[in-house]
């Protein structure tokens, strides 16, 4: 199995009440969805940002995806990236030091992290 020439993140940003999805305890419902949105600007300033540094960008409602090679992640979120085997088809990404939010984003950016590859059956 090969590791994968590009890999990709996910971006949760800073939503404009305060509140934090990732908080202990946070259920998201349909109710309370709408306190977790970002600052009206974020979206674009952040996805313009990486589009800039060599990301490719694909924005949600609350985050945004990014892809790049293994080197402009360590680059840019000054960082080592571990890619193990974990079994014949999948591999998992691990980070150290945790990954580093450019300062040209901290005030939009809550955390960066890699999603964990799903399984199929």
């Amino acid at each position: 199995m090969s590791f994968p020439e590009l890999i990709s993140a996910e971006i949760i940003l800073k939503s404009k009440s305060g509140k934090s999805m990732l908080a202990p305890g946070v259920v998201i419902t349909s109710k309370n969805v709408f306190e977790f949105v970002p600052k009206e600007d974020s979206m674009n300033k952040i996805s313009k940002i990486l589009q800039d540094i060599g990301f490719n960008v694909i924005c949600g409602m609350n985050s945004i995806s990014i892809e790049g090679t293994k080197t402009l992640f360590e680059n840019i979120f000054k960082t080592k990236i571990i890619i193990e085997k974990k079994d014949k088809s999948s591999f998992e990404m691990k980070n150290d030091p945790p990954m580093s939010i450019p300062s040209s984003m901290k005030n939009y950016v809550e955390k960066i992290f890699f999603p964990e590859q799903p399984e199929y059956f």
